[in-house]
């Protein structure tokens, strides 16, 4: 998680934070956040940020850690194979994974969604057990990373989902003409459709997605990475022991 997840630019994006006294932790877990139990199953994150208990404000177009190349977030909060998803706002484990000098305890607020990566990090290996893992490999992707870095060699923006659709468009026509030459260009023409990225960049490479309460009582969720994007409490790693 350490490699992505650069909390001195994501600390930039916390700027709703509201620290909490313990009487006002207590009226919301009996409030809005009362579907937490103290015996659930945990969701850990680790950031630089003093406060004891903390309310952290859901941000709808919160900037993620790399920003200038984060193709995959922007894809996973944007294309309709991912609607059932929470868009990727709090990136977190559901075992304590440190990459700052404190770990907290989130708790989301009722009716959060989780979504739940296949292993303990996003960049990890597609698995070629599945067909559409099978066939970012034969194309050369071995994670996200790898299209993260092909999108940016091919200078498409990511300032907003409608500029990346129309710079990835203009480049699509563009490796698609009759006379454009280029060695790579059969896996161009593929990379910069919108319709197969949807298909490619897809849930079925192993993802999950479960209400907090399913979450929350699930035994097989062992190490993976989290996300979320309701309005979240943090209290510290030890709080509730």
């Amino acid at each position: 998680m350490k490699r992505y997840l650069n909390y001195i630019n994501e600390n930039k994006s916390w700027y709703k934070n509201k620290e909490l006294t313990k009487k006002e932790l207590n009226e919301l877990l009996k409030g809005d956040f009362s579907d937490f139990n103290p015996d659930d199953k945990p969701i850990y994150r680790s950031v630089e940020l003093v406060q004891r208990y903390t309310l952290v404000k859901s941000i709808s177009d919160r900037p993620s850690a790399y920003i200038k190349s984060n193709y995959y977030t922007l894809l996973i909060n944007n294309l309709p194979s991912w609607s059932e998803y929470p868009k990727r706002q709090f990136i977190c484990s559901d075992k304590p994974t440190w990459f700052a000098n404190y770990m907290y305890r989130v708790i989301p607020k009722n009716g959060a969604k989780i979504g739940i990566c296949p292993d303990s990090d996003i960049q990890d290996f597609f698995s070629e057990e599945n067909k559409l893992g099978k066939e970012l490999l034969k194309d050369g992707f071995r994670n996200l990373s790898g299209i993260n870095i092909f999108l940016k060699e091919l200078n498409i923006e990511t300032f907003s989902w409608e500029l990346f659709l129309e710079t990835l468009e203009h480049k699509h026509e563009l490796v698609s003409d009759l006379y454009y030459e280029n060695k790579d260009k059969e896996k161009q023409i593929k990379y910069t459709n919108i319709n197969e990225l949807n298909r490619l960049i897809n849930p079925d490479l192993g993802f999950e997605v479960y209400d907090y309460k399913d979450y929350a009582k699930n035994k097989n969720i062992e190490g993976k990475e989290v996300w979320l994007d309701s309005d979240i409490i943090l209290v510290p790693q030890y709080y509730f022991s």
